[in-house]
């Protein structure tokens, strides 16, 4: 379902006259002719990377973001300054910040990943925004403990359902509320 979702986007973006691009690996979506396709199989992520920043299509779609070469081209992508809607396997919505994580530092995350769309037996199971306030970490007290924390909320109730910070040397991810999600 996600790769259909993906598919969907392209094409409404495309019909609303905004220049689409998709970079996949490998490239397997079924896109009208309007939409440039790159593949990773075919280019470098270095190559794919100056396409994307000399031509600035409206929306890229990334399909199938696997490895740290694929996270690093998205983040690249993103901080740039482009609308980039990136495809990734995760079994639950916290899991696919969580692979940002071990990617990026925990400040950037909020710029790079801002929302998520989690599919679900391809339908839209759940979906979450992601910012950073400072603040004293839920379950502390200590006005002293206060530090940057990265929110994950629902999206259509805007309960805090995760806060991600660093404590000590780690980063943790703690559930605020129990969820639904699976």
């Amino acid at each position: 379902g996600k790769s259909t979702f993906a598919m969907a986007l392209a094409e409404y973006y495309t019909a609303h006259n905004f220049i689409t691009k998709t970079v996949e690996s490998p490239r397997s979506l079924i896109l009208s002719d309007a939409i440039t396709q790159y593949s990773k199989n075919l280019a470098s992520s270095a190559e794919i990377h100056d396409i994307l920043f000399l031509s600035r299509p409206d929306y890229i779609i990334f399909d199938e973001m696997r490895d740290t070469p694929d996270f690093e081209l998205f983040t690249d992508i993103r901080l740039g300054g482009s609308n980039v809607l990136g495809v990734l396997h995760a079994a639950t919505p916290i899991d696919a910040v969580q692979r940002f994580i071990l990617r990026l530092e925990q400040g950037m995350i909020p710029s790079v990943l801002d929302t998520i769309i989690f599919i679900e037996k391809g339908n839209v199971g759940k979906m979450l925004t992601v910012k950073m306030s400072v603040k004293v970490p839920t379950g502390m007290t200590e006005a002293d403990l206060a530090r940057p924390v990265i929110e994950v909320r629902d999206l259509e109730t805007e309960k805090v359902l995760f806060e991600i910070y660093s404590y000590g040397e780690d980063t943790v991810v703690i559930p605020i509320q129990k969820t639904d999600m699976p």
